[in-house]
C-alpha cells in the first residue's frame, strides 16, 4: 500500500489546508477542489442554500473542503461527513482541527444501497478525489480516450496509478437512525465517484421526507443520470441537471440540484 502523508498547504486567499501527498509529491487536485467549492461556490447554485442552524450531510467528503465551506457559510451549521479511505480521513480530521470546525462529525465509511464489509475501493494517490469503488467508471472512458499503450502508462506509473483497499459501506438511513433520527436535513451533498445512486437508494422513505435539498454529481454512465432524476422526482423534488464544462469526449458529468 502507498504510504500517504497529510501535508499542510497554503492555497489562494491565504486558505491553509491539509491534503494527501504521495511519495512523488503530487497534489495538484486540491487547488481545483478549493476553486470549485469556495471560489465558484458550485454546490450553491440553482437556488440551493445553507441556512443558519442547518444540518448538512457531506457524502464523499475527501479532505473536508465542502464540510469546512458549509460550516463557514452560516451560523451553527452541523455537518455529517462521510469518507472511506484512511488517508483522506486523516487529512479531513486534520483540516477540521486546523479550522476549529467542531460541529463536523466524521464517519470513516462509504455509503451505499446496503451495508457491506471489505468492499474493494480504488484509491488514486495523485488524484484522490477520483477514488472510487467503481474503477471501471474512471478507467473505461480513459482507455477509450487515450488508447491501450498510454492507458498502461498512466495506470502503472502515471496519474491513474492506483491501489485497492477494503472499506466499509453503510446505508445512510442506518447512520441517521443512530445519530440524527428526527432532525430535518437542509442539504444532502453527494459526490461519491459513481456511487451516488447507491447512496440515494440507501435512504428509507421516512428519511426522504425530511430532506429539503440535494446536490449530487453524477457521471452519466449506465443510466445513472436518469435513475437519480427519477428517484428525486418521485419524492417531490424539482431537479435541474447542469452538464460540467470542458469534459473530454465520451465523458458526461452532471451536477443535479434538487429542492422541494
Amino acid at each position: 500500500m502507498v504510504e500517504m502523508a497529510a501535508v499542510k498547504l497554503d492555497l489562494v486567499d491565504g486558505f491553509a489546508c491539509y491534503a494527501t501527498v504521495d511519495p512523488a509529491g503530487k497534489y495538484a487536485e486540491i487547488n481545483f477542489i478549493y476553486d470549485e467549492v469556495f471560489t465558484r461556490r458550485s454546490y450553491l447554485r440553482e437556488g440551493i442554500d445553507i441556512p443558519d442552524r442547518a444540518l448538512v450531510v457531506d457524502v464523499g467528503a475527501n479532505v473536508g473542503l465542502f464540510s469546512l465551506f458549509a460550516s463557514k457559510e452560516a451560523a451553527e451549521v452541523d455537518v455529517l461527513a462521510f469518507e472511506p479511505h484512511p488517508a483522506l480521513v486523516a487529512a479531513l480530521r486534520a483540516n477540521l482541527e486546523l479550522h476549529g470546525a467542531d460541529r463536523v462529525r466524521v464517519f470513516p465509511s462509504g455509503l451505499g444501497e446496503r451495508a457491506e464489509a471489505g468492499v474493494d475501493f480504488t484509491f488514486y494517490p495523485q488524484l484522490p478525489g477520483n477514488s472510487t469503488r467503481y474503477r471501471e467508471l474512471k478507467e473505461g472512458p480513459l482507455l477509450d480516450l487515450v488508447g491501450e499503450r498510454v492507458f498502461q502508462e498512466v495506470t502503472t506509473t502515471g496519474a491513474f496509478r492506483s491501489e485497492t483497499v477494503p472499506v466499509e459501506i453503510r446505508r445512510l438511513s442506518d447512520v441517521l437512525a443512530e445519530v440524527e433520527p428526527t432532525r430535518p436535513i437542509d442539504l444532502l451533498k453527494v459526490d461519491a465517484e459513481g456511487a451516488e445512486v447507491d447512496v440515494l437508494r440507501g435512504l428509507d422513505e421516512g428519511d426522504w421526507a425530511r430532506i429539503r435539498q440535494v446536490v449530487a454529481e453524477i457521471q452519466d454512465t449506465g443510466g445513472a443520470l436518469a435513475a437519480a432524476e427519477a428517484l428525486l422526482g418521485e419524492r417531490g423534488f424539482t431537479v435541474t441537471a447542469v452538464l460540467a464544462d470542458d469534459l473530454p469526449d465520451g465523458i458526461a458529468i452532471y451536477t443535479l440540484y434538487a429542492s422541494r
